[in-house]
């Protein structure tokens, strides 16, 4: 959902100018996304994209932001999500399974999904679009709660590290 990210922040923008997306990518997203390369480098040049293309050692670039924004098509469990909760970001993720099990209201907001079709090779979680206008909403919703943040923070900590840890939930 990397695409949908971008095409949604840069609708963001006119609401918001003074956000800022972070980005880790292993691929060049221009090339990934020919659509998007003119939106990608008028964002950068404009100073708010930063796309980081390094390989990044624990704790992650998870500090640079306040929200973590995971709109996936597929997953199988979203490991990034429980670590962002755990670093205390508030969540925007597909509001469909496996990406919607950790994301409990008020720590996340849930993107509506638009469609949803089963693959070909019959894998148990559907293909699914998330819905660009709810993302869009999702956005805006919190980036205007930013005042919030800090005392957020501590409660998407404390909700982490009370319902997702492994020695809890496992069998």
């Amino acid at each position: 959902g990397t695409d949908l990210v971008i095409r949604a922040f840069e609708e963001h923008l006119k609401l918001r100018p003074e956000s800022k997306l972070v980005l880790h990518s292993q691929a060049d997203l221009s090339r990934l996304f020919p659509d998007l390369g003119p939106t990608i480098a008028r964002l950068e040049k404009q100073g708010s994209l930063n796309i980081n293309f390094e390989t990044v050692g624990a704790p992650g670039l998870y500090h640079l932001g306040d929200v973590y924004v995971y709109p996936s098509r597929l997953d199988g469990i979203g490991l990034t999500i429980a670590e962002s909760l755990s670093s205390g970001l508030r969540l925007i993720t597909t509001d469909e399974d496996p990406m919607s099990e950790f994301a409990k209201a008020p720590h996340s907001l849930r993107v509506s999904v638009a469609s949803a079709w089963e693959r070909d090779d019959g894998y148990y979680w559907p293909m699914v679009e998330p819905d660009l206008k709810s993302l869009v909403s999702a956005l805006d919703l919190a980036a205007g709660e930013k005042s919030a943040i800090s005392t957020m923070r501590e409660d998407i900590r404390q909700y982490a590290t009370s319902n997702l840890d492994w020695r809890k939930n496992s069998i």
